[in-house]
């Protein structure tokens, strides 16, 4: 079953917790998204650019930016119309994701 991700990410938060999060869903994890979409809400710290620009090197990250920051709410939905995939589990940016979240989520939907 595919399934996209989808976060949201404002300046105020820590790089190192996103990190944390994105290789919890992306190296740790026993099924992996197709894709994530991350949306980056306003201008962000350099620290998370980078982090993010990590990351879309190696993995399907789609990277949405608003200009100014909206707040989650209106960022998620903007978000959520780049995903491709019918399920979209949603993850905050510093959420570390068990081993088998993902398995176990799809066993519970089938």
């Amino acid at each position: 079953m595919k399934f996209s991700v989808l976060m949201s990410v404002y300046n105020l938060e820590n790089h190192k917790f996103l990190e944390k999060s994105l290789e919890s869903i992306t190296v740790n994890q026993k099924i992996k998204p197709d894709e994530i979409v991350i949306v980056e809400d306003g201008i962000l710290s350099k620290d998370l650019s980078n982090t993010i620009k990590f990351f879309k090197k190696k993995y399907n990250i789609i990277s949405v930016k608003n200009k100014v920051n909206l707040g989650l709410g209106k960022s998620l939905n903007k978000g959520l119309k780049h995903c491709s995939n019918e399920w979209v589990f949603r993850m905050d940016s510093d959420d570390i994701s068990k081993y088998n979240r993902f398995y176990e989520q799809i066993k519970f939907i089938k």
